[in-house]
């Protein structure tokens, strides 16, 4: 991804993370990263608000640019449980409540 002059690498420090095993949950997908990924702060599992069972995708919240790029590079394709994750940077779009909480 290149960065604009008007982006700035702030905006880059938040991953989607798609493809999760319906298993997966907060815990277990904050353990798997924050022990390659230490600048990792927060990991969110979405999950459906009436079952309260993964839509299978999340969001991560690392503390800096840099080991969030590396995160989107590294651990794509990797498997978690039994499913093949993939990563991309979570772009807040304008109007719209930040997802990571």
């Amino acid at each position: 991804m290149i960065l604009s002059q008007k982006d700035s690498e702030s905006d880059f420090k938040e991953v989607y993370v798609c493809n999760l095993d319906q298993n997966v949950n907060d815990a277990m997908l904050m353990d798997v990263f924050q022990k390659i990924y230490p600048s990792v702060l927060q990991a969110k599992i979405i999950v459906n608000p009436v079952t309260r069972l993964s839509k299978g995708y999340g969001f991560l919240k690392f503390k800096n640019h840099e080991d969030s790029l590396k995160a989107i590079v590294e651990m794509q394709g990797k498997y978690l449980l039994t499913k093949p994750m993939k990563l991309n940077y979570a772009i807040q779009k304008k109007g719209e409540p930040n997802m990571v909480m």
